[in-house]
């Protein structure tokens, strides 16, 4: 009895000691809440709910953490009120908007399904999360009295928390050992020891491609021990809902099949400064030499489709998904996990949303109905919530009364219009910018694609529609001020129609009423400094008292790179100065002012600020580029050269990195290599009319004119409007393409031409008497408001006009226009090319150019069309 005793009090004292120190650290408030949702209090003294951003402490590294979506919930449930909780990753998070996600358009649809009953979605998913994380969630959401719960999860199992890439958090393939180890990190004490276990090395979000550095094989034993992981933490989440009787609805995950070659980095990538071909395709593969199995079964998948063989293309594409070594996407393994638990369970329900995403595409689920490799566009989140609410009013036996509503009706309810869906393009272009979509299989041809429907929604865009999609947002905004989603697009509406200082009235009451949500007083801070009250907004940051110097120093570098992706340099720069004030060192911010500076033609300040950065961050390969890029300005070629071959090796796929060395190369004159470069770029953004235009340049100056053919190609798709390349194409083309691209132009922009434009048309319609085009008084009648508007005109347009009036008979007016160019200080080329009209008058014959084959008439159209690289 006496060892008995002496051993219970053994075991007693640590734990009373452990027990003390818990309650010491509460005390004294160090460390965080780690519930999903925290308490506060709402305005008429009730109190509620609210997303508790410090939630993802305890899966990830505090410096990257994600937060979970918007919530603000009351305690109390109206009456008749039903609410859903969804649970997942990014793809049941609504991501890249999530304002118009899954959640969202599930509400939408369920309010007119059952109108007499109302209905909150609670949006519990978060990006990059996994199953591991999904019953915490439940547990912590067991507060807002659900009603049902639905489940669409499986993509993150491999990279999400615990997974085998041990990025976010160490791997553990037990779910007993995960939830003995989070409910010590929930502690104060488990918060307070992991701060001293060291820092992250993680710095910064960088998505995906921070799990590049691992792979698996589909029947690597890490990936099995995930699917075994995966089914009991599904199945632990399903008797938790049955206990509390709470209908839990399980998905299958639809994913990208068709239009999603391999995520894996491709082993061979041809490097920059070794051996880039000459001879550069319009459609390029990344995978020089032999393919993996993952590319070989992608590329059977888009012969078997071409040839007719839908069944067998899809069964292709669905083997090369899983033989994918980036394990981004949930496998077949993962899918036949939520088939089996869902068919198992007690008390829930499934639905195989895989197999509708296949039905409603034909076996072949793609761009229609994803955004990405897993993310939906409006079309398939449309399609999820139209599975979901037809489960969901039987499983809460709920009898509907109001017709089945339609997408267009869906979507209206959410303020989905062509604004939304233009911004959806710009974030999903940013996207594949980056690794691992930048070495994708046909990623120029996705490019290219994205680009174009970007263009058609800017034709579309006018400012009617405009102001209608803001009426949407003001009226959702008005209805419920903190709404941080409705105020973010309600005052991003207003700055794109030229309307910064509502926008910030619109942010600050919106700021003030979510304190504990930074996202909306950054932006806030960005909209003020664009509307020229940057003294209130930096007067408002220091009145913040519970934020400590790096919290600030955030904030206005945060709101400075708001502005800088709108090109608002000068507010983004004072920003950063204040940041400075905080954080003197912040490689971050530094980084951010050595751009501003390269920008506004600053070299030598530029080559400054990227110096100190580099002293922080001697790895940002960004950083080397711009200081090549400033010392190349300042007259250092040798140190551009040094800067530039640093931040190749270090980021040998970043398309700004590579414009900027390629832009080197050609200003030293290395234009085969300048060429070579622009064309790897090309296969990273294909769609930037500038490196087109550079490329373009470095291939004729490098005498392999006769490669830029899918160059102009990729011109007309993502640069309609950009005249430089349309009068090119003209100047390239023969007679008799000419003449059909000539008068392509001129029914397209009808008589309202631009003034480049103008002229140039006029010059090959004059210049050339035996071209179909060949109408000089047409051209004269083009040039002559230019010359006479009240001033003398610029040389170029008076010596068309000259040459119109010449071949027109108009010789005495032609002397009279070519009469102030004698008297003028101008080009010799133009001298010469004025020379040769007053020949033409003189001696009575017309004025022959062909621009094809004479020099100097070649070298004056390419000045006149804007290449006067090629025309040196």
């Amino acid at each position: 009895m006496q060892i008995l005793k002496k051993l219970l009090l053994a075991a007693a004292v640590p734990l009373v000691f452990v027990m003390a120190l818990e309650g010491l650290l509460r005390l004294f408030g160090s460390g965080y809440n780690p519930r999903f949702v925290i308490p506060y209090e709402l305005a008429d003294g009730s109190y509620g709910y609210r997303d508790n951003p410090a939630f993802a402490y305890t899966f990830f590294p505090q410096i990257v953490a994600r937060h979970p979506a918007q919530l603000r919930i009351p305690a109390a449930k109206k009456t008749g009120e039903l609410r859903v909780l969804v649970l997942g990753g990014s793809a049941a998070f609504g991501d890249p908007q999530p304002e118009f996600g899954f959640p969202v358009l599930l509400e939408a649809r369920l309010r007119r399904m059952v109108p007499d009953r109302t209905f909150r979605v609670i949006n519990g998913a978060m990006t990059s999360i996994n199953s591991h994380v999904l019953p915490w969630i439940y547990r912590d959401c067991r507060v807002l009295k659900p009603d049902a719960v639905i489940v669409l999860a499986g993509n993150n199992e491999v990279v999400g928390p615990f997974g085998p890439t041990a990025v976010l958090t160490p791997s553990m393939s037990s779910p007993a050992f995960v939830r003995t180890a989070v409910r010590f990190r929930r502690t104060r004490l488990g918060q307070w020891m992991s701060r001293q276990g060291g820092a992250s090395e993680l710095r910064e979000w960088r998505g995906m491609e921070m799990f590049l550095g691992s792979s698996f094989g589909f029947e690597d034993p890490a990936v099995r021990a995930v699917r075994a992981a995966f089914e009991k933490n599904l199945q632990h989440l399903a008797e938790a809902c049955r206990d509390d009787s709470v209908p839990m609805i399980l998905m299958t995950v639809p994913v990208n099949l068709a239009d999603c070659p391999p995520l894996e980095i491709p082993d061979r990538v041809e490097p920059v400064t070794q051996s880039i071909p000459d001879s550069i395709p319009d459609s390029v593969d990344w995978y020089a030499g032999d393919v993996s199995e993952a590319v070989r079964l992608f590329r059977e998948g888009e012969t078997a489709l071409a040839a007719g063989d839908p069944d067998r293309a899809a069964a292709s594409f669905s083997a090369s998904r899983d033989a994918d070594r980036q394990r981004f996407r949930a496998d077949s393994g993962m899918q036949e996990v939520i088939r089996r638990v869902g068919s198992t369970m007690e008390g829930g329900r499934w639905i195989d949303a895989e197999q509708a995403f296949h039905d409603r595409s034909g076996g072949l689920p793609g761009r229609d109905l994803f955004v990405d490799h897993v993310h939906y566009t409006a079309k398939g989140n449309l399609l999820l919530s139209e599975l979901a609410s037809i489960e969901l009013v039987r499983a809460l036996k709920l009898s509907p009364s109001g017709p089945p509503p339609g997408d267009a009706a869906d979507l209206e309810d959410t303020g989905y219009g062509l604004l939304a869906e233009q911004t959806l393009h710009t974030l999903m272009i940013d996207r594949f910018k980056q690794l691992p979509f930048s070495t994708q299989y046909r990623q120029h041809d996705r490019m290219l694609a994205w680009w174009k429907s970007r263009l058609e929604l800017e034709q579309r865009l006018d400012r009617s529609a405009i102001e209608a999609e803001a009426e949407v947002y003001r009226k959702a905004w008005e209805a419920d001020p903190a709404d941080t989603y409705a105020a973010t697009w309600y005052a991003g509406v207003l700055r794109y129609i030229g309307r910064p200082g509502q926008a910030a009235d619109v942010l600050g009451h919106t700021a003030q009423l979510n304190l504990y949500m930074p996202d909306v007083f950054y932006r806030w801070m960005a909209a003020s400094g664009e509307a020229g009250q940057l003294d209130h907004a930096l007067q408002e940051l220091k009145r913040r008292g519970d934020w400590r110097d790096a919290e600030k120093a955030r904030a206005c570098r945060e709101a400075a790179r708001i502005l800088l992706h709108y090109e608002k340099t000068e507010p983004a720069g004072i920003f950063l100065e204040e940041a400075l004030t905080y954080e003197p060192t912040s490689a971050d911010a530094l980084h951010m002012m050595a751009d501003i500076a390269l920008r506004n033609n600053d070299p030598a300040r530029a080559l400054h600020a990227a110096g100190q950065a580099m002293e922080q961050d001697p790895h940002d390969g960004m950083l080397q580029a711009i200081a090549g890029a400033a010392a190349s300005a300042t007259g250092d070629p040798e140190a551009a050269g040094r800067y530039y071959r640093e931040a190749v090796g270090m980021l040998p796929l970043n398309h700004r990195v590579l414009y900027l060395y390629g832009t080197y190369l050609k200003e030293q004159g290395q234009y085969s290599d300048a060429a070579r470069v622009f064309g790897l770029e090309r296969r990273l953004n294909p769609a930037d009319p500038a490196l087109l235009y550079h490329g373009i340049a470095s291939l004729v100056r490098a005498g392999r004119a006769g490669e830029i053919g899918g160059w102009m190609n990729d011109a007309a798709q993502v640069a309609p409007n950009d005249h430089r390349f349309a009068m090119l194409a003209c100047l390239l083309a023969d007679d008799e393409e000419r003449s059909a691209l000539l008068e392509d132009l001129m029914d397209r922009q009808g008589r309202r031409l631009p003034d480049a434009l103008r002229v140039f048309a006029a010059w090959m319609m004059a210049s050339d008497p035996a071209a179909e085009t060949y109408d000089p008084e047409l051209a004269a009648s083009m040039c002559e408001p230019l010359v006479f508007r009240g001033s003398s005109g610029h040389p170029f347009t008076r010596l068309v006009l000259a040459s119109s009036y010449a071949n027109a008979g108009r010789r005495s007016e032609a002397a009279q226009v070519l009469g102030p160019l004698e008297r003028r200080d101008i080009d010799p080329l133009v001298s010469r090319m004025a020379a040769a009209v007053e020949a033409s008058l003189s001696s009575g014959e017309p004025f022959r150019m062909p621009v094809s084959t004479d020099e100097d008439a070649r070298r004056f159209a390419l000045l006149l069309a804007g290449w006067p690289e090629l025309a040196e």
